[in-house]
C-alpha cells in the first residue's frame, strides 16, 4: 500500500496542502517527545466507506519535517 495521495510527488511544485499535513504530523511527534522524552509514533487513519487505512510513518531527521519516510501501512475492510 502506498503513502495517502497528498503525500506522492507528483507534481514539480511544491504542494501547500502536503506540507500543511506532513507538518500536522511532525509537530505533535516533537513536542510528545521534548515533553514526554518518550518515543512518539507517527500514525495517519483515513476512513473510506467500508475500508480503513492506517500509515506510520518515521523522521529520518527527528527537527526536519521534510524526512518523513512511510515505515508500514494497512488497509482493512468491514463486511
Amino acid at each position: 500500500m502506498s503513502s495517502p495521495s497528498f503525500f506522492r510527488d507528483d507534481t514539480s511544485e511544491p504542494d501547500k496542502a502536503k506540507i500543511a499535513v506532513v507538518w500536522q504530523l511532525h509537530y505533535p511527534f516533537r513536542q510528545w517527545q521534548l515533553h514526554t522524552k518518550k518515543k512518539a509514533n507517527v500514525l495517519f487513519f483515513e476512513k473510506r466507506k467500508d475500508e480503513y487505512s492506517f500509515w506510520q510513518f518515521i523522521f529520518k531527521d527527528e527537527t526536519n519535517y521534510n524526512s518523513i519516510e512511510l515505515k508500514q501501512s494497512a488497509k482493512f475492510e468491514v463486511i
